[in-house]
């Protein structure tokens, strides 16, 4: 392991992994991802707190959020530690 801490480190690593699945793509285009995710083409993305409001207009009912907080546990040495990991998902939910 590196200089990481363990969360993190784990983090890429599934993010690693995620890249060999086939269903699953990356797309730096921030544009490109919420289009996608509002005309179909993607069934969920990761995305800043700061989309959620646009992309509500934009999906109405269709838009399912979910928020995913990574936190380290207290150690006896040091004070609880937050890591600034938190991630939301976006659902484009099924209408049927």
């Amino acid at each position: 392991m590196s200089c990481l801490s363990p969360l993190r480190y784990h983090f890429l690593t599934w993010l690693r992994l995620a890249n060999l699945q086939p269903s699953i793509s990356f797309e730096s285009d921030q544009l490109l991802l919420r289009d996608g995710l509002v005309s179909g083409e993607f069934s969920w993305i990761t995305c800043s707190g700061a989309w959620l409001q646009g992309l509500q207009k934009r999906m109405g009912s269709k838009l399912g959020t979910c928020i995913v907080a990574i936190f380290s546990n207290r150690t006896s040495t040091g004070p609880f530690e937050c890591e600034n990991m938190g991630i939301w998902f976006s659902i484009q939910l099924d209408s049927a």
